[in-house]
């Protein structure tokens, strides 16, 4: 009993500690892929300034208004998004596309830069200003292309934070789940504990410490219906010497598997220990407390009739009725087993299986 409820706690354990880190792996991939989302947000805002700041650039150099200011600042972005280097705010995606993207994107903007620079110092020919606007637009489809790339980018994420977070409300939920049938288990647990210390384990029967529990219950009050007997098995210590505790404990069963046919909720069969036991029976006249003992002698007597190669059970009983309380009635019933147990060591006539008594 005591193994199998380790291992039940033991299974609980273990499988908790797989769910709750299997659910701090899913929290940290979350946190993960939201810093990623964050980043790729703000690289998308960032995307979309320089895909239109080609166009603006063009329109002031058309205009012969420069602004190398901004003119840096898009290069630097170009050159860091290319490298992956710097403080840029694009996160790295490894994809080949990609990679060709950024690689066709710098090739563009170096191109548009230079047309932007023969602007600069005058030197563009009546061919040039076709050049720089053809240039631009391919920036533009080029940056517009990437800024698509980063949104799919973006959304995937949300699908995967989406996916683990439906796996992290599960395993909460299994963990909640898990917990429920855990407390109950432990409950059951302290049940079966607590009856198996009132419980004989060699028997199954109530044992001494419930059989004084059941009388303090009953309270000491006097009672014309409360009849009181104590068995005691014949030759247990013979039986022990001659064929082992084991044969013993099997004789001692078999008395207490016929006892337990006639518990039912007034009547109390407890083992007190070693060979004797108490019966103690409520709400019956004497006539039926009576009745009750001969039908348990009855069963013992067909039970060694059924069983004649098993060794005999004898045992001797003494029994008291009525007057008096509980705890007076239990200690007549056993004066007057004693008594009888006496006399049947007396009783020449007396045959049993094995000649030795208790």
């Amino acid at each position: 009993m005591v193994k199998s409820i380790f291992r039940r706690r033991l299974a609980f354990h273990l499988l908790r500690i797989a769910l709750l880190f299997s659910a701090t792996v899913l929290f940290l991939r979350i946190w993960q892929l939201a810093t990623d989302q964050a980043q790729a947000a703000a690289a998308i805002n960032q995307a979309g300034f320089f895909r239109c700041s080609s166009q603006r650039l063009v329109k002031q150099e058309l205009a012969d208004q420069k602004n190398e200011e901004l003119k840096s600042f898009v290069s630097d972005m170009i050159s860091q998004i290319h490298s992956e280097e710097g403080v840029s705010q694009f996160p790295v995606i490894s994809k080949d596309d990609y990679r060709d993207l950024v690689d066709e994107l710098k090739l563009v903007w170096d191109r548009l830069s230079g047309d932007i620079e023969r602007f600069n110092k005058k030197e563009a020919t009546g061919d040039d200003e076709k050049i720089l606007i053809d240039d631009s637009e391919s920036y533009f489809k080029l940056s517009d292309d990437l800024v698509n790339r980063l949104q799919i980018y973006s959304e995937s994420l949300s699908e995967r934070i989406k996916t683990y977070l439906s796996l992290l409300f599960g395993i909460l939920v299994f963990l909640v789940i898990l917990a429920f049938f855990e407390l109950l288990l432990t409950s059951r647990q302290i049940k079966e504990l607590g009856s198996l210390a009132f419980r004989d384990g060699l028997t199954g029967l109530q044992n001494r410490y419930a059989a004084d529990r059941y009388m303090m219950a009953l309270g000491g009050a006097s009672s014309n219906h409360i009849g009181a007997a104590i068995f005691d098995l014949n030759n247990l210590k013979a039986v022990n010497d001659r064929f082992g505790h084991s044969a013993g404990d099997d004789l001692i069963r078999r008395f207490a598997e016929v006892l337990t046919r006639f518990n039912d909720p007034h009547v109390f069969i407890s083992r007190n220990g070693g060979d004797e036991f108490l019966l103690i029976a409520e709400k019956k006249n004497e006539t039926e407390f009576r009745r009750l003992l001969t039908s348990i002698d009855d069963a013992l007597r067909r039970e060694n009739d059924n069983n004649p190669d098993e060794t005999a059970i004898s045992y001797a009983v003494g029994s008291a009725f009525g007057g008096g309380s509980v705890y007076m009635l239990v200690h007549e019933a056993d004066c007057r087993m004693y008594a009888q147990k006496q006399d049947q060591k007396r009783d020449s006539a007396f045959s049993a299986p094995i000649e030795a008594a208790d």
